[in-house]
């Protein structure tokens, strides 16, 4: 056991270097869209949600994980009436909308800022949106940023008769409007990396955002968690995708399944299960035929037995040399010498005797062993013949 243990002492050396690398080294930047109050990400929105008690003084702040139609109900009208959506595809389901539109008409008042939305939600309120690529827009402030997201995203279509335009892009394309429903309203924004905390860390951008929300009245707000990407991304990928993507759940996953196969080697080397003795399987077709033939012999039933002997040796005969077996005769006898080398004069003295056996007859216990060794001399000599 302590050489087996000298053997993994170069990989668990490995390991712990490894893990004292992995440690010390320097986290690259996570430039992946977050826009959760969580995150301090470049696209994380934690700067944002920490000043919402400075934009909005007067109310409370409510953060929600839940779908719309779960977390309004559980919401008073005239505490909370104000609800923030900021993600970069906003996907509600058909019960989400029907809430939300009825939370609004009812005098609520909602601010989504996304990039797309969901073709149900946006044909339903009268708009359409589309991107444009745009190598001096606030995505593409970045080298690392230029190809991969340098995308913006303005209203193509909107229903005038119910809509105000409240903001263009350096374009004239509009980016941000304001939807009357019954007594409330609804402000659809196109650029929520605005509200990422990459953008706050420029100049004058916070007070951009506050203008932004300051169409909300000053009342207690809902901050949404739920329509967040990496929600969308968890929901679609399995856990084991999860694990891999967080650093310290990774780690701890790499270190189970390396502890889990050196324990296997480990122990595999020490313990071998028992290996167990199988029996062979008895012929049971020898003890039935013995069995049979005690009975024969018990009950005295020579011509019986006899019977059987001279049936099984007929049908020998017919198998394995295509004879015909209904005449025992000289033309019979002749075939058969010729095709099993047995002298003709020993075949007529076998068919002689196999000839007088009938049900009838008695035999004596002698007789039977003088016919069944001429026969087992037949199957012996048959045998012998190639």
């Amino acid at each position: 056991m302590k050489k087996n243990y000298k053997l993994f002492l170069p990989l668990i050396f490995a390991i712990g270097l490894l893990m004292v690398i992995e440690a010390v080294k320097p986290k690259p930047l996570d430039w992946r869209l977050s826009f959760s109050a969580k995150d301090k990400i470049p696209f994380g929105s934690f700067v944002l949600f920490d000043l919402l008690g400075d934009i909005f003084p007067e109310g409370g702040i409510l953060t929600s994980t839940k779908p719309v139609y779960n977390t309004l109900p559980d919401t008073t009208e005239a505490l909370f009436q104000n609800y923030l959506f900021i993600t970069d595809n906003f996907n509600p389901g058909p019960l989400d909308t029907k809430t939300l539109l009825s939370f609004i008409d009812n005098g609520g008042n909602v601010f989504i800022s996304s990039q797309t939305f969901d073709d149900s939600f946006s044909d339903s309120l009268g708009f359409v949106t589309k991107p444009k690529f745009d190598q001096d827009s606030l995505i593409a402030e970045t080298n690392l940023l230029k190809t991969s997201i340098g995308l913006t995203w303005y209203f193509d279509k909107i229903d005038s008769s119910r809509t105000q335009v409240l903001d263009f892009d350096a374009d004239s394309n509009i980016n941000f409007i304001k939807i009357t429903i019954g007594d409330g309203q609804l402000f659809v924004h196109t650029v929520p990396l605005l509200f990422t905390n990459y953008r706050f860390l420029k100049p004058g951008k916070a007070q951009q955002a506050a203008k932004l929300l300051s169409h909300l009245p000053n009342k207690p707000i809902i901050w949404d968690e739920y329509f967040k990407p990496d929600n969308a991304r968890m929901m679609q990928s399995s856990p084991l995708k999860f694990i891999l993507r967080t650093d310290s759940l990774r780690w701890a996953y790499f270190l189970a399944m390396a502890g889990i196969l050196l324990f296997i080697f480990v122990e595999g080397k020490r313990k071998q299960r028992i290996i167990p003795i199988i029996k062979p399987l008895t012929n049971d077709s020898l003890n039935f035929v013995d069995v049979i033939g005690r009975l024969h012999y018990n009950q005295a039933n020579h011509a019986d037995v006899a019977i059987k002997m001279r049936t099984y040796l007929l049908e020998f005969i017919r198998t394995n040399f295509n004879l015909d077996t209904s005449l025992l005769d000289e033309p019979f006898i002749q075939k058969l010498s010729a095709k099993t080398a047995i002298e003709k004069d020993e075949l007529e003295n076998l068919f002689q005797k196999i000839k007088q056996i009938n049900q009838g007859i008695k035999l004596s216990s002698n007789e039977l062993i003088e016919i069944n060794r001429d026969v087992e001399g037949f199957y012996e000599k048959c045998k012998m013949h190639p």
